[in-house]
């Protein structure tokens, strides 16, 4: 609606006399985004977009003629006690065109660690102060508003000039750690009552409760040391830790708290030597005792597992988890357990003369064509996953979506359930 309400201003104006309106006029319109009112209903706080340019955080309260500009800010978020609003701080456009100049210049450009990093806005509505915090990369209140958790990127160590190294080294000792398990970065615990941190290193994913005061943090740590997954209860003073899971080398993720429950679902695997997770189990934490296992490839039909990329949900009791089981790849890893760097040079072995060569081959009964194949593989299908369901009290873990019906949607009744597929026109949609 406010965007009408600019476009016909616009035009308002136009009939009055005024200049033309030009193309930079449309691209300094703004878009009311991520709009949200606290729970008492006292401020209101949205995110104004331009099509082109530097937006803004706004909160404006809805008692008095109170407003806050956030410069860049996106995303704003207000706590529950309604006494805190939280804001990412964007990059400005300048730093985001001449990123990617530089990345069609190149063809690498800056990415990943090289890429203007977005920061925090912490604005106090009662004091109307600001804080901004460098390079966050995620952040959350707790659900009663008295705690901040954000959390950094990853420190990038560029070469020292004054060492003397060599920056194409330093690159490819780079280029070597990127093959390396996916390091957690500093996350920081803020009690906004007295203005403590809290450190927690090595953090890879965090989770507030909704129903309670805890922290659930999962730990990627160098050389898979200390790995594990940490719940943490803010109702008392400090935050102590308490250990929900470990293994050497684990992998945690998919952290998912119920809605009213105090329960938490998360996917564990074991990295192998080259980084690469095996077989996944999901476990719950029923916010006290110990996590149990509740399922894993053992609980999948035959030829199917658990992957650690996977999709959970809860149903809205918390009586229920909602998962994905995978078809296994029966090729997957034959490739690396094949080729044997130790084997003596062979100028005439055919399978590695022809190991580079690809060919598409397409049968006319496929369902789908080559290229329509590929253009869904990345985003829809090389990581696609099944549903199933776990019944937290019987422990009971039943399969809902297979080859045949790949969509099932769940409902609020635990006996019902609706599949729908379109693997029998697929041939007809290409």
């Amino acid at each position: 609606m406010a965007v009408f309400v600019v476009f016909f201003g616009g035009v308002a104006a136009l009939h009055a006399g005024d200049r033309p309106l030009t193309f930079e006029d449309l691209m300094k319109f703004q878009q009311i985004q991520n709009a949200s009112i606290s729970e008492d209903g006292a401020w209101v706080a949205y995110a104004l977009v331009p099509d082109r340019g530097d937006g803004e955080a706004v909160v404006l309260s809805t008692t008095s003629d109170t407003l806050f500009r956030i410069e860049r800010g996106d995303g704003p978020v207000i706590s529950c006690d309604g006494r805190w609003v939280v804001a990412a701080i964007t990059p400005t456009l300048e730093e985001r065109e001449k990123a990617t100049a530089e990345r069609g210049e190149n063809g690498k450009g800056k990415e990943g660690d090289d890429k203007p990093k977005n920061g925090l806005s912490l604005l106090d509505l009662r004091a109307g102060s600001e804080q901004r915090i460098e390079e966050v990369e995620a952040f959350a209140f707790s659900e009663n508003g008295r705690w901040l958790a954000f959390k950094h990127y990853e420190e990038k160590e560029g070469p020292d000039e004054d060492s003397g190294e060599d920056p194409e080294e330093v690159a490819e000792e780079d280029d070597a750690k990127e093959k390396e398990p996916e390091l957690g970065t500093t996350l920081k615990l803020r009690d906004l009552a007295t203005g403590e941190d809290f450190t927690i290193k090595h953090v890879s994913e965090f989770a507030f409760a909704e129903e309670a005061p805890i922290l659930a943090n999962a730990v990627s740590a160098p050389e898979g040391e200390g790995n594990g997954l940490f719940a943490r209860r803010l109702d008392g003073k400090g935050a102590a830790e308490t250990a929900l899971h470990r293994a050497e080398n684990g992998l945690y993720t998919h952290l998912e708290w119920a809605h009213e429950v105090n329960h938490l679902a998360f996917v564990t695997a074991v990295l192998d030597d080259n980084g690469e997770p095996g077989d996944a189990e999901v476990w719950v934490w029923q916010g006290d005792g110990e996590a149990q296992r509740m399922g894993s490839r053992q609980d999948a039909p035959d030829g199917w597992t658990v992957p650690s990329k996977n999709e959970l949900s809860w149903s809205s009791d918390g009586k229920r988890l909602f998962f994905g089981f995978k078809p296994v790849d029966e090729d997957e890893g034959l490739e690396d357990t094949e080729n044997d760097e130790d084997a003596p040079f062979d100028a005439y072995d055919f399978d590695a003369l022809l190991d580079d060569r690809e060919v598409d081959v397409w049968h006319w009964n496929d369902p789908r064509i080559i290229p329509n194949q590929k253009e869904r593989w990345e985003e829809h299908e090389k990581h696609r996953v099944y549903r199933a369901v776990i019944h937290l009290r019987s422990g009971d873990v039943v399969p809902l979506a297979d080859l045949e019906v790949p969509q099932v949607q769940p409902s609020d009744n635990p006996r019902v359930a609706l599949g729908d597929s379109d693997v029998p026109y697929l041939k007809e949609l290409t």
